[in-house]
């Protein structure tokens, strides 16, 4: 569509903490949504509104994804899932 020549580079590396792939596995026990792999490519492109770079001391974010809440931290160039919870 003309909006970017090529998709942007992946901005962070992104891991997840025990208690978060445990909930991946009890979200999609079968793993046919591949979630995990979702959770990373979204987090490594950055998925925060532009103007959060005015506040870099804001380092704890979340989104919804797939009837899920994903919470992550930033810190050093990576993001660090920290829960995959069902939304209510």
């Amino acid at each position: 569509m003309g909006w970017t020549a090529e998709p942007p580079a992946a901005a962070w590396a992104v891991d997840f903490t025990a208690e978060a792939e445990g909930q991946i596995l009890r979200a999609d026990p079968e793993g046919r949504k591949r979630l995990r792999p979702l959770i990373v490519e979204m987090l490594q492109h950055d998925p925060r509104p532009g103007y959060l770079d005015r506040y870099p001391e804001r380092t704890t974010f979340g989104m919804r994804v797939c009837n899920l809440e994903v919470s992550w931290r930033l810190g050093h160039g990576r993001a660090l899932v920290t829960s995959v919870l069902p939304a209510d």
